[in-house]
């Protein structure tokens, strides 16, 4: 544990400090970590709660004022300690609309219309009628992130 927090540690210090490819691929490493939860979380399941909690506490201990690129990770870990009923250590998180929006441009059956996303996709529309610049912009912001694009935000 005391090694993993050491490592966690040093990859906070090269955040800081950082280039801004070292700060991409330290990024994706905490964006990746959802993998580990969801495939190890039953036999390391100590290791892991002690992981969420060292990269809350170093790397998210704002959690209400969150960059775009750290609410896409904080979603992800999110997501992965709820679906292995880890305990919640972002209990405090709330998705914002911009996280809403990018998770609706980037959901592949978006892209390829089936009944359902179809259905689900104009009410999406709908329900963000009255804010199109904010969903082109969040779109356009989205799109000039090496970390946060994907070819479906073009798509949809």
């Amino acid at each position: 544990k005391q090694y993993h927090r050491s490592i966690l540690k040093l990859l906070a210090n090269l955040y800081n400090i950082g280039s801004c490819e070292t700060r991409f691929y330290i990024e994706k490493m905490l964006y990746d970590y959802r993998r580990k939860i969801l495939t190890y979380s039953e036999s390391h399941r100590n290791i892991i709660f002690g992981d969420l909690r060292n990269i809350r506490k170093l790397f998210f201990n704002d959690i209400k004022n969150l960059s775009m690129i750290g609410e896409k990770i904080v979603y992800a870990l999110h997501k992965a300690e709820v679906k292995e009923n880890l305990p919640i250590v972002f209990d405090d998180y709330i998705i914002s609309d911009r996280q809403k929006i990018y998770n609706n441009l980037t959901n592949p059956n978006h892209a390829w219309f089936y009944d359902a996303s179809e259905i689900k996709l104009q009410q999406i529309a709908n329900s963000y009628s009255n804010v199109w610049l904010k969903i082109f912009n969040f779109a356009n912001q989205f799109k000039h992130s090496l970390f946060m694009n994907d070819n479906n935000i073009e798509l949809v």
